[in-house]
């Protein structure tokens, strides 16, 4: 069962000529008295009373409850005597479970025309194991005329959001009387409860809430309720509950981020990995790699750049950006044509502690072969130094049709497993996995960095062919790194 740490409830009693009784106190002291409860949570199911007086009344009993209204009026007719008298008031679950409880005093005045009204707010937090909540309230009362004068009306939306979403009260007195406004709400909190122009939050609550607006002029008090919609506040990963986003480049600028990026060039000759190890076509240079608009652009081209007839660009965040687990993501458009190759993908930081790859390992978030531009694969290397090194990968297929739009690549890395996702889906899990370097989780278990790249040619494209079309993009909307605290 579900309990709400706020609810606001509006009291009415109204003085009505005739009504008196012909028992207990001296009948020409008696009015009879009109309660109208109005209660800020659908959890609620029955209200009973008690009320005791200073000239001896001492009543209990049921509010009867009008559906019909939203949200729904409770109510209850009783003769009280005029002068001071306290009002108990617990409002109970389906269970009977006492879900609010509150008590306060008001004056029953002589006057038959004057309307006495009280505001009765409950805040509080459950108080025994059992959940019930124990609610200090506290009553306003003041003269109320009906307010003829008083108008007002509320600007508030039917959905917010966690991260909060701004009332605006609008109200007018024709007298000039200056006004007073007083919020409350089933859940979640407003930046300043006095303010006419303010910000409600959500916090922690989900689902329906009622926010209530009072509003008075000094001499008397209107109040209205409004219905919204708390929406659930998105985590950003899937399976690292409280993940923070703790890295990312956005790709505003207009060159590429050096205190985030280095960008490698050459043929890795100089790394001993000639080909980068995969017998690839290309010579990467800083030029190929542009930021504008919001968005990285890789471009492969066609041109003959120290003995290598294609050019394009690799980065990598080694020294930049190093980290032990957490959801490594990016949203990127990949290019179409034989013989490309683009990645996104991770290596050991410090490949002494394991050995040469693939004893250090590596993670490939995302990678994708021109050829097939709609399939994307997702591989974990391992084992032993190389030629002992192997691999295990999944592969999964972007829905149909959009094979030049923009999608998200992520894994989500945790001691012992890696899951793949594409567009927030899961379509790999590993957790079986060795390195001769150590024990398991080894390697997958010391700090890693991103590559960003687009190859031309390699082992596992092929070379490109009469059919490609020249320059190709790898284009990157964003690249973000979210860890547990």
């Amino acid at each position: 069962m579900k309990y709400l740490s706020l609810i606001s409830l509006a009291v009415s009693v109204i003085a009505l000529a005739g009504c008196a009784s012909d028992t207990g106190p001296d009948s020409s002291n008696v009015r009879g008295v009109s309660i109208q409860l109005v209660v800020g949570n659908t959890d609620v199911k029955a209200v009973s009373f008690h009320v005791t007086c200073d000239a001896g009344t001492d009543l209990s009993g049921e509010f009867n409850v009008n559906d019909e209204e939203d949200p729904p009026v409770w109510g209850v007719i009783m003769d009280l005597p005029v002068g001071d008298c306290m009002i108990e008031i617990t409002a109970t679950d389906d269970n009977g479970e006492p879900l609010c409880t509150g008590s306060g005093e008001f004056t029953v005045v002589p006057d038959d025309t004057v309307k006495v009204s009280l505001v009765l707010k409950c805040v509080g937090d459950p108080v025994d194991e059992s959940g019930n909540v124990e609610i200090d309230a506290t009553f306003e009362t003041v003269i109320d005329n009906l307010c003829p004068d008083l108008f007002f009306f509320n600007a508030v939306p039917d959905e917010v959001t966690a991260a909060g979403s701004s009332v605006t009260v609008l109200a007018s007195d024709p007298d000039g009387d200056p006004l007073t406004i007083e919020l409350a709400a089933t859940g979640g909190s407003f930046a300043d409860a006095s303010s006419s122009a303010t910000t409600y939050s959500c916090d922690d609550a989900v689902g329906a809430q009622t926010l209530f607006v009072i509003v008075g002029d000094g001499d008397c008090q209107k109040m209205k309720s409004f219905d919204v919609t708390c929406e659930a506040e998105q985590s950003p990963c899937v399976t690292l509950p409280g993940c923070e986003l703790v890295w990312a480049d956005e790709f505003d600028g207009n060159a590429v981020d050096r205190s985030k990026w280095e960008l490698q060039t050459g043929d890795g000759t100089e790394l001993g990995i000639p080909g980068w190890g995969n017998n690839e076509l290309q010579w990467y240079t800083e030029d190929n790699a542009t930021v504008a608009n919001g968005v990285l652009t890789i471009q492969a081209r066609e041109e003959s750049v120290g003995g290598y007839a294609y050019t394009s660009s690799r980065l990598r965040s080694l020294g930049r950006g190093d980290w032990t687990y957490g959801r490594f993501e990016m949203r990127a458009r990949l290019p179409e044509g034989q013989g490309l190759w683009p990645a996104f993908w991770m290596l050991s930081s410090d490949p002494s502690i394991y050995g040469v790859w693939a004893a250090s390992g590596e993670i490939d978030i995302m990678e994708s072969i021109g050829s097939e531009p709609d399939r994307v694969f997702g591989t974990i290397h391992y084992g032993d130094t190389f030629p002992g090194n192997l691999f295990s990968s999944t592969s999964t297929f972007l829905p149909p049709g959009t094979e030049g739009d923009f999608h998200e690549y992520a894994v989500e890395w945790q001691e012992g497993e890696i899951r793949w996702y594409l567009d927030g889906a899961l379509y790999s899990v590993r957790n079986d996995w060795f390195s001769t370097g150590g024990p398991f989780p080894a390697p997958f278990d010391v700090d890693f960095h991103l590559l960003l790249n687009l190859a031309v040619g390699g082992n596992l494209p092929g070379s490109p062919d009469a059919t490609t079309v020249f320059p190709q993009e790898f284009v990157i909307d964003y690249v973000r790194v979210y860890q547990q605290p």
